[in-house]
């Protein structure tokens, strides 16, 4: 078929509003520079990087005429033997429908296959994007990882049981590298993305467990149920659900965990908070170091730990140290920065309830 025709045949598709679901299985010869035509030996001869940067010249029309159906016939070309690269592009092309019949089941699908190679931080947040968008049908949830993200496909139909088990066979986390975002896996982002309805099982879970290491994973899970699977930020995201909080505030009162829940609390401080904390302090019989460290986030008027400055190799360091665990002038202090904070009307003290 010579070109005059084929661009007819094309256009009269176009105008009759159809447009061809699968790509044409041969690219057209074009005048193209002589930059590229070593380029396009190596492509025709199967190189799947050449045919990549072929695809790019066409779609740029950078040495050749600017033409973005022969762009797409190239990243086709490289994705049939397993690039990464081209995989993506020709999801990008289903999702965008302008070369295509648009179709981003189809674009979820050649997003699938490019997590086994390469480009799988890519296409990890593609999938992610989509799933929040509510275009496909299947769940993706995603964190940042050292150079990329971790992408899990969430199976909802999988009995919480079952996921909690997962966890707690696989409770170690996989850290970022620079300490921006704390340490996920796969089995937390399973159960996290679950949301409110997962929280009384993920509570006793927590309670039941022996092992550190799984009470800690446990904590993790909560967290992420409370950002809506959302890492975004180095060292904080914005924490959305009520009972995810209720439930660490619950958990504070754990032996040994009272630290681990004020390090996620302190990412997104909530006055509300504060009474909490005082709770857990008088409660658990551990320093809690990091707990008092971390009320230094709260914008209270009145501290309940005092910040001490002290010299130390010539610098000014600032640490604190607490008056006493079992001060209830502790809870006191929490409750007149509530007020001042929210307004006298919108914070009412039960009787008995400070005795």
């Amino acid at each position: 078929m010579n070109r005059q025709l084929r661009t007819l045949i094309l256009a009269l598709l176009v105008v009759s509003g159809f447009m061809p679901h699968a790509l044409p299985a041969e690219p057209i010869k074009d005048e193209i520079s002589n930059d590229l035509k070593e380029t396009l030996k190596l492509a025709q001869k199967g190189d799947a990087t050449a045919q990549i940067q072929l695809g790019i010249a066409y779609e740029s029309g950078h040495g050749v005429r600017k033409d973005p159906g022969q762009a797409l016939i190239w990243y086709r070309k490289a994705a049939d033997q397993g690039d990464g690269r081209g995989m993506l592009q020709v999801g990008y092309a289903y999702e965008a429908g302008d070369v295509v019949e648009k179709d981003v089941g189809m674009a979820e699908r050649w997003f699938v296959q490019a997590l086994s190679t390469d480009c799988s931080s890519m296409a990890g947040y593609n999938l992610v994007r989509l799933s929040r968008a509510g275009l496909i049908k299947d769940k993706y949830v995603g964190i940042p990882v050292e150079g990329g993200s971790l992408t899990t496909h969430v199976d909802l139909e999988v009995p919480l049981e079952k996921a909690l088990d997962d966890l707690a066979a696989n409770p170690l986390t996989g850290e970022t590298g620079k300490a921006y975002w704390i340490g996920y896996n796969p089995q937390m982002l399973c159960i996290g993305a679950r949301g409110d309805a997962a929280l009384p099982g993920v509570v006793q879970f927590v309670k039941n467990a022996v092992d550190p290491a799984v009470r800690h994973a446990g904590l993790l899970a909560i967290h992420l149920i409370g950002i809506e699977c959302d890492v975004t930020g180095r060292f904080s995201e914005s924490f959305r659900s009520r009972k995810a909080r209720e439930a660490l505030w619950e958990l504070m009162k754990e032996e040994g965990l009272t630290d681990q829940v004020a390090s996620l609390l302190k990412r997104d401080p909530w006055p509300a908070d504060v009474p909490a904390i005082m709770g857990a302090l008088r409660t658990v019989k551990g320093d809690c170091a990091v707990t008092l460290n971390a009320l230094l986030r709260y914008p209270l008027s009145r501290r309940p730990v005092d910040p001490e400055a002290a010299i130390y190799a010539g610098n000014e360091v600032r640490f604190t140290i607490p008056k006493s665990y079992t001060d209830q002038d502790y809870v006191g202090i929490a409750i007149d920065s509530l007020k001042e904070q929210l307004g006298e009307n919108k914070v009412t003290v039960e009787d008995g309830l400070l005795h």
